[in-house]
């Protein structure tokens, strides 16, 4: 595969009226600060632990086949779970029937575009 390799810039291309990109100075789920290291070409959320893009991100690789490989439980369902609250770091997958009792699996089949 060849991976093409932007050399330059041809600004004899660009709209004359075309305004540059301000890049935001803060997470849009957190409101932390979005900084660029020097070198680097992303802005990146500095919110860490309080930021639930990042946690949510967190999770999602946690359950992933890098790393604990949990069968069932991928993405969409680290997403609902985070927002619903039943999940807020990796220690938590393990004691959600410790903390919401059997019924939570009746709870968890019953929703929508989940089953057995």
């Amino acid at each position: 595969d060849v991976i093409p390799k932007i050399a330059d810039v041809d600004l004899s291309k660009r709209p004359t009226d075309s305004e540059p990109y301000a890049f935001p100075a803060a997470c849009p789920e957190c409101g932390s600060d979005a900084v660029r290291e020097p070198g680097d070409s992303v802005r990146r959320c500095v919110g860490g632990l309080v930021c639930p893009a990042q946690a949510v991100e967190r999770l999602k690789h946690f359950v992933s086949r890098a790393a604990f490989d949990i069968e069932g439980l991928g993405a969409k369902q680290v997403e609902a779970f985070y927002r619903d609250g039943w999940i807020a770091e990796p220690a938590d997958i393990f004691t959600l029937k410790d903390r919401y009792g059997p019924g939570c699996l009746t709870q968890l089949r019953n929703r929508e575009g989940w089953g057995e």
